[in-house]
């Protein structure tokens, strides 16, 4: 029998076995020596699906096994060490080679690596520390990430901040300036083990502002900020944290496959629902298309490791004991571009916020509302594009979230120019406004 066909068989014995013995036995198997050394490595592919690579050693060579807890599946990983330096090769249970894992590798920081697949189409990166026994139990996905309100002040003037911690480290939110009443896009990461933060302030017209920098503090995750404005004056601050809402997260990866999905969790039971029945409708289509794509092979090739991925994510604009609103992003690799839905909802009435809601039937707010952000997306720079221009005249601008200062309209997703928004302060939009309303408190602010 060939080599390869021979490894390949007691690979695929040794996984039917799995639950008969325990990962440590299964690794130290691999090898002629019984003297090798098993260490347990755990964390995160991409800073969403956890995973656990269990890496052995004789001293001359590395083998183990890496395992995504929440779907079981597994690889077999083959390489060497040299100093820190860590080069694995990832096979499949036909010891097909399906990927590469190349990184660094100590008793203290654990892997830091990247992963990449078999033609380099598709990559990531992972962070696993090391375990002193195996892990028995995934972790909860969203014990890493947050959504928080924050507020300081620049210079003299006071901020509100409304930030999310997502996947990768990534930040993003809004900056509310009181004095200017303007939001501004935040953009950025956290790096050094969640101390340091930096990010990036835009408008909606895609110009920069300035830029923040700072020490996140561990035990009340104030931020010691600088801001940096464009003409490079600075101004320190004590951004504090006023309040977290609770992040949910789903998460799941296999051979084919990688999910995630994050949202708010409120207290309110109705918004929870509504949320939730948005998020298990998609999860139903991708695992329905994820299953008819698995369904067409007898097996699944290199090729198709990790070709299937969807993500879907919430940015939150507004929260306050009265009302959340923000937006819902949903995306896969098997469909083109990005869809999602605006949610706005009312805590006190316990209801969605829908346009009629707030404004006056009759008052022509539709076509005020059109009017002007057509007019103020032609200051874009997107605008002088003859292909702006023409999208632009169909584009029907059907989303919106309440924000501090007014309403923001959201265009549609467009291949080439992206989602566009463009808020309109309620100063412009009082004349058509209810009396009465959930917004209401925002406009006499």
């Amino acid at each position: 029998m060939p080599k390869q066909i021979l490894i390949a068989v007691l690979f695929i014995l040794s996984t039917l076995n799995a639950d008969a013995q325990d990962t440590k036995a299964r690794v130290q198997a691999m090898f002629m020596d019984s003297t090798a050394t098993v260490q347990f490595y755990r964390g995160r592919m991409n800073d969403i699906n956890d995973v656990l690579i269990t890496l052995g050693s004789d001293g001359r060579e590395y083998k183990g096994i890496m395992k995504f807890f929440r779907s079981n599946a597994e690889f077999r990983v083959t390489g060497t060490v040299k100093g820190k330096t860590l080069h694995l090769i990832e096979r499949d249970s036909f010891y097909s080679m399906t990927g590469k894992i190349t990184g660094t590798i100590d008793n203290f920081e654990g892997i830091k690596a990247d992963w990449i697949n078999y033609d380099n189409s598709v990559g990531g990166k992972m962070h696993l520390i090391p375990y002193p026994t195996e892990p028995e139990y995934p972790t909860y996905c969203g014990d890493n990430k947050w959504i928080r309100i924050y507020s300081g002040k620049i210079g003299d003037e006071v901020v509100d901040f409304i930030l999310s911690r997502g996947t990768n480290f990534q930040v993003e939110g809004l900056a509310y300036f009181q004095k200017q009443n303007r939001s501004y896009r935040v953009e950025g990461e956290i790096t050094n083990y969640n101390r340091d933060i930096a990010l990036k302030l835009r408008g909606n017209d895609y110009k920069d502002i300035g830029k923040i920098s700072g020490k996140i503090d561990f035990k009340t995750d104030n931020i010691e900020a600088t801001f940096t404005d464009l003409n490079a004056r600075t101004f320190n601050s004590t951004i504090k944290k006023v309040e977290t809402i609770s992040m949910g997260c789903i998460e799941y990866a296999d051979f084919i496959s990688e999910m995630e999905v994050t949202y708010p969790k409120t207290r309110s039971i109705k918004f929870n629902e509504m949320l939730n029945g948005h998020i298990q409708d998609w999860l139903a289509t991708a695992r329905t298309y994820t299953r008819q794509y698995r369904g067409q092979f007898a097996r699944p090739t290199a090729k198709m490791r990790a070709s299937l991925r969807s993500y879907y994510w919430c940015d939150v604009d507004y929260y306050s004991d009265r009302i959340i609103s923000g937006k819902a992003t949903y995306t896969n690799t098997w469909e083109n571009g990005y869809q999602g839905y605006a949610f706005n909802f009312d805590f006190k009435n316990n209801k969605t916020i829908e346009l009629k809601d707030i404004f006056k039937e009759g008052t022509g707010y539709e076509a005020f509302i059109q009017k002007y952000v057509r007019t103020a997306l032609k200051k874009r720079p997107f605008f002088t594009d003859p292909a702006f221009q023409v999208w632009l005249k169909k584009e029907t601008f059907p989303y919106f979230t309440i924000r501090k200062e007014g309403i923001n309209f959201i265009s549609g997703f467009n291949a080439i120019f992206g989602e566009q928004n463009c808020t309109i302060p309620y100063s412009e939009l009082k004349p058509y406004l209810k009396a009465e309303s959930a917004i209401n408190f925002l406009v006499i602010e």
